[in-house]
């Protein structure tokens, strides 16, 4: 009897070292499998934003080869347009005299070409007629009234003030010594030339919910674009002696955050890109958790099976079942 408690104690603790032993290999695999998925889910997230990062890089180098001028373009057309206008409407001023008595004549013209105010001047500047109010002390533009003796001159520029911007265009009338000047909102010009320039090309790139795309002047080492408008013309803050090549990879400590930064020289600037590792690695630390969670589940429920079936192994090494084996025998 003694010999069978033996030879039972020592089976008990087989089943309980195979079973420890199981289920730690379990525990181990799940661990292993979930750093293998881990840095697998990292490696493809970390190759997503590189790839997304040279995409963003290739369209702003194409941008920069071919659209550096784009917004001097927009502008000529848009000037050349209402310069045109306001040739047509001066050739159909016939008696400028009659203006000052009938100034509803510019009311009319001034609703036909959808425009702010429609004046007429004198050489030396003084208005004639005009449809804006007098007391807001209508003038010719300064640039303007330079070239009020030339018989067919026809201008038009962009006029920037404190309130705002606006176009004027001016044209000599058939009357030697007057001159029409019609002035557009300019708001809507401005926004192209702004959507067109090379200071809002970046911001047609942002990068996850963080990250930023930038182009930076190699000389000055300010922003010249970046996805965040308010930082354009800032100095960058990173050494300038890590863009030293003509196109690489770098991490570094920036706004407090662990970035990768990617760039690529082009002529007078550096396009970058900032990206967080936060932001690279979410899909990451998604995954981990879904794993951690659905690992925790598993081994959960394998312990509790795993028991069950020791538990049931051991009781033929329980006393009762040791005295019904000597009866039976």
């Amino acid at each position: 009897m003694h010999e069978m408690n033996k030879y039972a104690e020592k089976d008990k603790s087989v089943l309980m070292r195979a079973y420890r032993f199981v289920f730690l290999t379990m525990v181990i695999a799940y661990i292993v499998i979930c750093i293998i998925s881990v840095y697998a889910v990292s490696v493809l997230d970390r190759n997503d934003v590189v790839r997304q990062i040279d995409t963003n890089v290739n369209a702003i180098t194409a941008y920069l080869e071919q659209g550096t001028k784009t917004g001097e373009r927009v502008k000529k057309e848009f000037l050349d347009e209402y310069r045109t206008k306001t040739k047509v409407v001066s050739v159909m001023i016939s008696d400028v005299d009659s203006l000052s008595e009938n100034e509803s004549v510019l009311e009319e013209i001034r609703v036909a070409v959808g425009a702010e105010d429609v004046s007429v001047f004198t050489h030396n500047g003084e208005v004639i007629a005009t449809t804006a109010n007098y007391e807001d002390r209508v003038s010719i533009v300064p640039e303007l009234l330079e070239n009020i003796d030339d018989v067919n001159y026809s201008q038009a520029v962009i006029v920037e003030n404190e309130s705002g911007a606006y176009v004027a265009a001016a044209s000599n009338l058939p009357d030697e010594g007057y001159m029409l000047q019609i002035t557009y909102d300019g708001e809507s010009l401005m926004s192209l030339i702004e959507n067109s320039s090379i200071s809002s090309a970046a911001k047609n790139f942002p990068l996850y919910s963080d990250g930023d795309t930038v182009i930076i002047d190699s000389e000055t080492f300010t922003y010249v674009s970046h996805t965040d408008k308010k930082k354009i013309g800032t100095e960058c803050s990173l050494d300038q002696e890590l863009f030293r090549r003509n196109k690489s990879k770098f991490d570094t400590n920036f706004s407090g955050e662990k970035v990768m930064v990617r760039y690529h020289k082009y002529e007078d600037y550096i396009i970058a890109a900032f990206v967080s590792y936060d932001d690279i690695f979410g899909a990451s630390y998604a995954v981990l958790s879904w794993m951690i969670t659905g690992g925790v589940v598993i081994l959960t429920v394998t312990a509790l099976a795993m028991r069950m079936a020791t538990i049931r192994a051991m009781r033929k090494y329980e006393p009762e079942s040791a005295d019904k084996a000597d009866k039976t025998e």
